[in-house]
Order: structure tokens, then sequence, then C-alpha cells
């Protein structure tokens, strides 16, 4: 009869009281007590429930576990990428620093260098020269 009905259904009806079927319960100084056969094939069905149950629940709890080991190795590699990120900043910001002061010390030799520079001798009388000359044109 309960051959082909779904396990969680068989146990519904074994676990609920049905007259006629011979479950009768009598009083003892315990309280109650099922003298039915049905007590006992219960006792295996709760048994059977509570170990499925507990297989699934090993089963999410080794999948926790996994998850819980995937998520420290990724917060491992997190780090390291971290500590390597800052060592190629470190590495780039003291090139880009010393670039930056190698060309301050050529402005500054740039800088140094005098930009007025005396006139030669004939440089000085070709000018005057050629004023003299342009004087007299424009007279």
């Amino acid at each position: 009869m309960l051959g082909k009905v779904p396990f969680e259904n068989r146990l519904k009806y074994l676990l609920t009281f049905r007259p006629g079927l011979g479950i009768h319960t009598r009083r003892t100084a315990c309280g109650r007590y099922d003298r039915s056969p049905n007590a006992r094939a219960r006792t295996f069905i709760i048994d059977r429930a509570n170990a499925t149950s507990w297989r699934a629940q090993k089963d999410r709890l080794l999948e926790v576990d996994s998850l819980r080991s995937v998520v420290a190795s990724l917060q491992d590699s997190v780090t390291r990428l971290v500590s390597a990120n800052a060592a190629a900043y470190a590495t780039g910001y003291g090139a880009a620093y010393a670039s930056y002061q190698d060309l301050s010390r050529r402005y500054i030799a740039e800088l140094n260098k005098p930009r007025i520079r005396l006139p030669s001798i004939v440089g000085f009388v070709g000018a005057v020269g050629v004023g003299i000359v342009v004087g007299r044109v424009i007279r």
C-alpha cells in the first residue's frame, strides 16, 4: 500500500494515529506507550530521515568549507597583488623622481650660464660702421 508513495508522505502516514489498524496505547508509570508494530517501523523511518538530513547537512558544510578555502586563497592572492602593485608603484615613482631631478639639474645648469655676452671689438666696429652708412643715406 505504501510502495509507490514518496518517503516523506510515508513518514507522515505512519506517524499519524490510525484507529482500526491495531494501534492503541496504554498508560504506564512513564506515560504513554505504543504497543503497535508501527512504532518500531516509525523508529526506523525517523532514523532514516535523520540520516538523510545529516548527510545533506554534511554535504552543505563541506561545500561551505571548500568555499571558505577558496575565499582564503583569493584573499591571499589579493594581498600578493596589492603588494606587487605597491612595489611597481614605488619603482615607477623612484624612476620618475630621478628623471625629474636630472632634468632640474640640467635646467639649473642652463640658467647658470651667462646670457649676455660682451660683443667683440670687430662686431662693435662693424655695427658703428653700418650705423654711420645708414645715417648718411637717410639724411
